[in-house]
């Protein structure tokens, strides 16, 4: 028998262990990225949830690089700090900009 028939020939069961891809549950997700999005006026509640997130008792690393993902937009972040660290920046964007209307807001145009 050659190599190659005997290559051929064998079973699947015999092949190398694979992590399976976890799955991850969307409507969870979208019910974080709501409670993140009402959260961002007010810091103290964002730090809140925010500790939630980051704990990581409620989710798993794949759940928190599709939170960020939905949340900030843009590239899927690599890992965990770098899904948390999107998250935070765009917590920073987002509080930004809305100073920056609030003061635009009181400026007179004459």
């Amino acid at each position: 028998m050659s190599i190659l028939s005997a290559w051929l020939g064998r079973d699947h069961e015999d092949d190398m262990a694979r992590s399976k891809k976890p799955v991850v549950d969307e409507s969870k997700i979208d019910a974080w990225v709501a409670r993140l999005k009402l959260a961002v006026r007010d810091a103290a509640q964002f730090d809140k949830v925010f500790g939630e997130v980051e704990a990581g008792e409620l989710l798993g690393s794949a759940d928190i690089i599709a939170l960020a993902q939905k949340f900030a937009g843009g590239p899927k972040p690599k890992n965990k700090k770098a899904a948390l660290l999107a998250i935070a920046q765009e917590r920073q964007r987002l509080a930004h900009a809305k100073a920056k209307g609030d003061s635009a807001a009181k400026t007179r145009v004459w």
